[in-house]
């Protein structure tokens, strides 16, 4: 069971930067672009639909549209 120590409810499109381990969709959500350390180059144009959720090390993340909950371990 993952334990996370911090959530943060994205919304905008202003880059959000941080240690993020999973982001989770409020409502449907389109994320411009997403940086991780354990993907070689950048995400772009990913759809997620409310409830759906991405668990990997989030280094930052802009939005299209829609809104996240960014959640972190440390």
């Amino acid at each position: 069971m993952d334990i996370f120590t911090t959530a943060k409810i994205l919304t905008g499109t202003s880059v959000h930067s941080g240690k993020f381990a999973k982001i989770v969709a409020l409502e449907d959500t389109v994320i411009h672009t997403l940086t991780s350390d354990v993907i070689t180059g950048t995400l772009s144009s990913v759809n997620l639909g409310k409830n759906v959720a991405i668990e990997l090390d989030v280094l930052s993340i802009k939005l299209t549209s829609g809104s996240v909950i960014a959640y972190s371990r440390y």
